[in-house]
């Protein structure tokens, strides 16, 4: 009987070990994503070919994915940024986006899925899904969404940021 228990419980450990290790959000899998993240450029391609960006040329942001699969994003426009006390003009005020929660990555598929707990904006509700690209210090997020009634592809290109370079 105390065989039978043994054996019961071995079966049962290494089937939710081998579910953690399966499972696309384990830390191996996540492990070239973990650190924080300067936001470099946001573009967006429109169904036209042409492409913009919404909030400028040198927009700012920070992103951060930690090792126990938490994840925080704040981006914004550069002139809405107000760490030095400047008033923003109304217009800038929807030029930023911010949420946290958590996130799962898929490797193969090459997509980490942000799942929203709090955010400022409707648009990053929910589970959010971005197919990333890494190639050593820079991580690519694309995203394709409805923008302003129109189908598009929005292009984030992050760096990570030199107080966390590994």
């Amino acid at each position: 009987m105390a065989a039978l228990a043994i054996l019961v419980a071995l079966s049962a450990a290494t089937a939710w070990a081998s579910a953690r290790v399966a499972t696309p959000s384990a830390p191996a899998s996540r492990a070239g994503l973990e650190g924080a993240w300067e936001l470099v450029s946001v573009a967006t391609r429109w169904p036209d070919g042409r492409t913009t960006e919404p909030w400028g040329a040198a927009p700012v942001g920070r992103l951060t994915y930690g090792s126990d699969g938490r994840m925080m994003a704040l981006l914004m426009d550069a002139r809405r940024n107000q760490a030095d006390g400047r008033a923003v003009p109304p217009e800038l005020q929807p030029s930023a986006a911010a949420y946290y929660g958590t996130y799962a990555v898929d490797p193969t598929r090459h997509v980490v899925n942000h799942h929203v707990a709090a955010s400022l904006r409707a648009s990053e509700a929910g589970t959010i899904e971005r197919r990333y690209m890494l190639r050593g210090d820079t991580l690519v997020l694309t995203a394709d969404t409805i923008y302003e009634g129109a189908p598009v592809t929005h292009t984030l290109v992050w760096r990570r940021a030199a107080d966390d370079r590994r």
